[in-house]
């Protein structure tokens, strides 16, 4: 009887716990973005005039990006881009590297919880929580410059910066969260370039990512009434590569980029390209970033979004943030009749003021595109060393959010990895 009367309870417990509303179509007024150049709609470009064409208007793409193309989904939600090209999950990632050409370091550029600290002092930090999605993209540039300077990454930390920004922005009131995980780092141009670091490549994909879920999950339990909405750009990216993918999004090249820097020469037909330069999705591949983030949203399957809500539409307001020290213009995203474009100049300085104007300065191009500098894996080990069963942990394991993997196969894994990691740095 007491069992019985103890199962009823916890029944009833589960019962009474909060859970997420379900979103509406329509119910979403404005989108906040954090992170990096995926998602930068012209910040950096606007403060150091990078990049520059053929990159188009102070995108890191041929056009829009996909929280661009995800505002116009969402019935033109106003879009409050607060990421920065080149900029980490955390700082203390940055490796203080000479950035773009540009009098600045990688350590100058707004991590996630300086972006937050940003949008918290701005006029939009007042914005319903209701009617608001936030969306968290980070991590990728943590590893690339590990890779700069001959070090080895430790990707659970990197996503435990990522979980203590959902963190943070759950404390300030955010109630529809979308985070994106990382796409294969192996199944890009950059990626295919280095066959011989694919599996490691692919194994700090899984890593970061078994670890982020590790921390959303915990997140889940802990806050049950916030909608944590996963883009899955892993499962997306694997599929948009496959002969499958490749015909459902019309995708003809995958393995190479349209614009390759170091040739100095632009693809004649990007709308059948995957990538734009060796990490950076065209704004095709951005469009199905935008339309699988939506069905993730509405709890659609599929990877395409309906018909109906990828129609062209007139225009989406876009406000761009930056540091409390600079001020930039809001910028307007162009309809979808300008997504195709291969090669657009820089915004002058006689532009409209939708636009970001270009500071009177000199961009040198690094030849790996607008990067601090080419990545070169040549500096890690080709493979790891065979983990032996039962394998002794670290003794001081980092500590961070997201979760433990020291526990199982995984954890001898990441015990191999951050016992390299300490080699290469030492």
């Amino acid at each position: 009887m007491k069992l019985f009367a103890a199962a009823s309870l916890l029944v009833a417990l589960v019962a009474a716990a909060p859970s997420p509303s379900a979103l509406a179509v329509g119910s979403i007024k404005d989108i906040v973005t954090f992170g990096d150049s995926v998602s930068d709609n012209g910040n950096i470009f606007a403060l150091y005039g990078n990049p520059q064409a053929p990159y188009y208007k102070g995108r890191f793409s041929n056009g829009p990006v996909w929280v661009e193309f995800l505002s116009q989904y969402l019935s033109d939600a106003q879009l409050h881009d607060f990421a920065y090209g080149g900029s980490c999950a955390n700082v203390s990632n940055s490796q203080s590297i000479p950035y773009g050409g540009t009098s600045m370091t990688t350590a100058d550029l707004p991590d996630l919880a300086q972006q937050l600290t940003f949008f918290k002092k701005s006029q939009f930090s007042k914005l319903s929580p209701d009617s608001t999605i936030y969306t968290v993209f980070a991590g990728a540039n943590d590893m690339n410059y590990a890779a700069a300077v001959g070090k080895f990454p430790d990707p659970a930390s990197i996503a435990g910066s990522v979980v203590n920004m959902v963190d943070s922005l759950i404390a300030f009131g955010a109630k529809n969260i979308v985070v994106n995980n990382l796409p294969p780092l192996d199944k890009t141009p950059r990626g295919y370039s280095s066959p011989n670091y694919a599996s490691l490549l692919a194994l700090l994909s899984n890593q970061y990512n078994d670890a982020l879920e590790a921390g959303l999950a915990r997140i889940n339990k802990e806050t049950p009434s916030v909608n944590i909405i996963r883009n899955n750009l892993n499962k997306l990216f694997t599929y948009a590569v496959s002969e499958e993918g490749r015909k459902d999004f019309g995708i003809d090249v995958y393995q190479t980029m349209c614009y390759n820097a170091t040739a100095a020469t632009v693809c004649t037909k990007p709308d059948t390209y995957l990538f734009w330069d060796t990490i950076h999705p065209t704004t095709k591949g951005h469009t199905a970033v935008a339309q699988y983030a939506y069905n993730q949203i509405f709890n659609l399957p599929g990877y395409k979004a309906p018909a109906d809500v990828v129609i062209p539409k007139s225009s989406t307001t876009t406000s761009s943030a930056a540091p409390a020290s600079k001020t930039t213009s809001g910028s307007a995203a162009p309809s979808n009749s300008a997504v195709t474009a291969t090669s657009t100049s820089a915004a002058p300085a006689s532009s409209s003021s939708s636009e970001p104007a270009a500071p009177s300065c000199t961009i040198s191009v690094p030849k790996d595109g607008y990067y601090p500098m080419p990545i070169d894996y040549s500096a890690w080990p080709t493979a790891l060393p065979s983990a032996t069963p039962g394998a002794a942990a670290p003794a001081t394991p980092p500590v961070y959010k997201a979760t433990n993997l020291y526990s199982g196969a995984s954890g001898l894994v990441a015990s191999a990895l951050l016992g390299l990691a300490g080699l290469l740095m030492a």
